[in-house]
């Protein structure tokens, strides 16, 4: 027991106080808390997201398709819908990969809705080789939102880049937790959280 109350001390440590490094100067103008399902089964794969479950009206991203897969990662192409509380619902394509080698990992991602482009992607590399795998490195995202003339809204683009830290949840097998904090080109300070959960890993 004492044993474990270490490690999640440590990992609380890990994905909490070293992204703060970004955010020492600013405080965050943008917390986010995103909770992830991320399941394969064969040639299946899907991902159940809340994209921030700090805001209302809350969203679900709800994507599956075709899944590749080897010893050295994987590609997902996947289709499915954005669906809010409000009501409103909106189509998605979503490319996902991940590749990893002995010392680092890469992850990329493009999707695509009827109003943005989405392209993010990571490195990171790990920090100790026990069973919590803390790992850190580099987060870059950039959303494009289309003009909305309807409305009355110009194209906008945001993009980030900063800190990630990651490590496995102790005695929850498939669960990992990340933080990312960085600052986009408006000056916004953005701190994201993220506990992915990936049932039979």
């Amino acid at each position: 027991m004492e044993e474990t109350m270490k490690h999640l001390i440590l990992a609380a440590c890990a994905v909490l106080v070293l992204p703060s490094l970004v955010t020492a100067q600013t405080p965050p103008n943008d917390y986010q808390f995103r909770p992830l399902l991320h399941w394969q089964a064969g040639h299946l794969a899907g991902w159940v997201i809340v994209p921030d479950a700090t805001r209302t009206p809350r969203q679900l991203l709800l994507v599956a398709g075709y899944l590749t897969r080897d010893d050295r990662g994987w590609k997902e192409v996947m289709f499915g819908s954005v669906i809010g509380t409000d009501g409103v619902v909106k189509p998605v394509a979503n490319f996902r990969s991940y590749a990893k080698s002995r010392r680092t990992d890469l992850y990329t991602e493009f999707q695509l809705r009827s109003n943005l482009a989405l392209m993010s992607g990571f490195v990171t590399v790990p920090v100790t080789s026990d069973t919590l795998g803390w790992r850190v490195g580099v987060e870059y995202e950039q959303v494009v939102v289309f003009e909305d003339k309807a409305h009355g809204k110009p194209a906008k683009t945001t993009t980030g880049v900063g800190l990630r830290a990651s490590v496995k949840v102790p005695k929850l097998k498939g669960t990992n937790i990340a933080t990312t904090a960085f600052k986009n080109i408006h000056g916004n300070v953005v701190v994201r959280t993220y506990v992915v959960y990936k049932p039979g890993k």
